[in-house]
């Protein structure tokens, strides 16, 4: 089941770094890293595997992002995180602020902010299927 993470404090004390540092220290190989997502919300964002491939000038189509709202990382309408990711994600958290400080909020609808969806696009003749968890 997907999950929401959330964090009892209202700004991340020694900012982005350390967080996305501990991420891609401990991210299996072969994957995405994780960046900071450059919106007025903040976040993170992670690059499609085949981001350069995809025909779209619109970046939100390339990536998975969560955005903060309200002490909460949600991805909206946009693709979410999968769970993987999330638990990576969650990880980074508790290490650099302190477990104290992070917590899981279980998602039991669409209402949670992780919605299901399905999308296909078609690059140079192959199908490429995304899910967003």
């Amino acid at each position: 089941m997907a999950f929401t993470i959330c964090v009892k404090i209202g700004l991340l004390p020694d900012g982005y770094e350390p967080i996305i540092k501990h991420y891609n220290d401990n991210r299996p190989e072969g994957t995405q890293k994780l960046e900071i997502l450059d919106r007025m919300e903040g976040g993170f964002k992670i690059k499609f595997d085949d981001y350069d491939r995809i025909n779209s000038i619109e970046e939100n189509d390339k990536i998975y992002q969560l955005r903060w709202n309200k002490r909460k990382l949600i991805s909206g309408s946009y693709y979410g995180f999968n769970k993987e990711q999330l638990e990576l994600l969650y990880a980074a958290l508790a290490y650099s602020l302190g477990s104290d400080k992070v917590y899981k909020e279980e998602a039991n609808n669409q209402a949670d902010g992780l919605c299901n969806r399905t999308h296909v696009q078609i690059i140079n003749g192959e199908h490429i299927v995304r899910s967003r968890y």
